[in-house]
């Protein structure tokens, strides 16, 4: 995609994401500049450590969920140049550079006080972060961290300088509550909005930050969407349904499939003689901006499963605020021998237990498909997860070849299908796998980029999309019809 300028120059045409929410900025700027768009990202607030390139990059664990700083020492990997994360102060030096553009005259006053401040806010977040999660209740730590840090960033913010990083892009495309960055943006400047889960929750609680990131979507050009849940409430928001385009969550093909191989021989080997099933959901209980995983419906459908077969065994992962209750129930519950618990691991690594897992189970409470279901139906394991086959209907035109659960009752009772001899794995893998290309393979989310931008620019000159893997009729409901 390419631009005409005066005099009749062209070049590519400058996209600017801002917020590398879960590194949906980043995988999407990736693929579109390997299709020939400019595309650059920002992390203008310190990034969760999802939000890090190098956990999509590399295989890895940390024992620290809050940084990532000194956890991959002596890895050749560097960010790439066109990812970009700090202050606005800084973001608005490091843009304007890449695309030509001479700072202005007041470019001395971006050493400023307010410049340092905002600076030392970010090095210091970290650790106010693990402050917060061990000083401030779990269940008041969202609301409160929301609040204290959007206040601040607010009073911090050089508006002027968010104002000019935005001015210098064709198009903007603003992630999750990264939305309300809309508010600053130059008038006419074309901006596509992504929600990333915002619009089931963090929209409709009664913060400023989610005031200002409802704000955000109902002023954009186009609103994406990645989690077919919210579609409804993207209409009920009041974003009309012609500015919706619907799509998956990014993603990074090439160690998928290297996953997918690993599980073939996985199935070519006739399984593991370990039965051991894999949950990697965050440990968390419901709050006024994240309604949770279903966390005590797991735990207690591990003890069901734990009860019924004694050669099973169970992988989890130790992140999230809860975790260490999640640890004190399994451990009273007799438990420990049963249990491992796994570092926070970095998506590639995290997608190497996957293909080497009986199944997995995802999370109870959102029918929706994240990283980690995504993922399995892409690597070719069983995954276990809340799921509405009206709303994938209404979203995707065809029912997900997951498990379907939403309580403790239903996950036991497909672990127990999965166990069963007669469950067919190398059948479940074709189904998961081929339903997986036509609808979330990286090429249908770069497709879903291409088409919220069309339009948006003058002249309009969009390449060719991606084709797409036909979907076979045999691919149907496989696994609502198992025994």
């Amino acid at each position: 995609m390419s631009s005409e300028f005066e005099g009749g120059t062209t070049r590519p045409l400058r996209i600017l994401h801002v917020g590398n929410i879960a590194n949906n900025a980043y995988l999407s700027a990736k693929a579109q500049r390997a299709h020939g768009l400019d595309a650059v990202v920002v992390s203008p607030r310190p990034p969760f450590i999802m939000g890090f390139p190098e956990w999509e990059e590399l295989s890895f664990h940390v024992h620290d969920q809050n940084h990532l700083d000194g956890v991959i020492g002596g890895s050749e990997f560097q960010s790439p140049d066109w990812f970009v994360s700090g202050s606005w102060d800084h973001i608005r030096t490091k843009v304007g550079a890449r695309w030509g553009q001479d700072l202005p005259p007041h470019a001395a006053s971006l050493r400023s006080p307010r410049y340092f401040t905002e600076r030392g806010l970010d090095i210091a977040w970290p650790w106010i972060r693990q402050m917060l999660t061990s000083v401030i209740p779990p269940k008041w730590k969202p609301r409160l961290a929301s609040t204290l840090l959007y206040s601040a960033r607010r009073r911090l913010a050089n508006t002027r300088a968010i104002t000019e990083t935005l001015a210098f892009a064709d198009i903007v495309h603003l992630y999750g509550p990264y939305a309300d960055v809309a508010e600053f943006a130059p008038p006419g400047k074309p901006i596509v909005a992504l929600e990333h889960g915002t619009l089931r929750d963090f929209v409709w609680a009664s913060l400023p930050a989610s005031r200002a990131s409802a704000h955000g979507y109902l002023v954009a050009d186009r609103v994406m969407l990645t989690n077919q849940d919210c579609l409804a409430p993207s209409i009920r928001l009041g974003i009309s349904p012609e500015r919706i385009i619907k799509g998956p969550h990014s993603s990074f093909a090439e160690p998928l499939l290297r996953a997918r191989r690993a599980r073939q021989q996985w199935l070519a080997q006739a399984g593991s003689p370990d039965r051991t099933i894999l949950i990697p959901a965050r440990h968390t209980q419901p709050s006024a901006v994240d309604v949770g995983k279903g966390t005590d419906e797991i735990l207690t459908c591990i003890s069901f499963i734990a009860d019924r077969f004694a050669d099973v065994t169970f992988q989890l992962v130790d992140w999230g605020d809860f975790s260490i209750r999640s640890k004190h129930v399994l451990r009273k519950a007799g438990l420990d021998t049963r249990v491992q618990w796994l570092p926070l691991l970095s998506r590639q690594l995290l997608q190497s237990y996957m293909a080497n897992a009986l199944c997995v189970i995802d999370q109870l409470t959102i029918p929706a498909y994240g990283g980690i279901t995504s993922d399995c139906l892409g690597i070719g394991v069983p995954v276990i997860t809340a799921h509405d086959c009206g709303i994938d209907s209404a979203y995707f035109g065809s029912c997900a070849p997951v498990l379907p659960s939403g309580s403790s009752a239903a996950t036991l009772k497909e672990s127990e299908r999965v166990l069963l001899p007669s469950f067919d794995q190398n059948r479940y893998f074709f189904e998961a796998t081929t339903w997986y290309d036509h609808f979330l393979g990286s090429d249908i989310a770069l497709n879903a980029s291409l088409t919220a931008y069309a339009g948006l620019t003058k002249p309009d000159r969009l390449p060719d999309k991606r084709p797409v893997p036909p979907l076979p009729s045999d691919v149907l409901t496989f696994a609502r019809h198992l025994p």
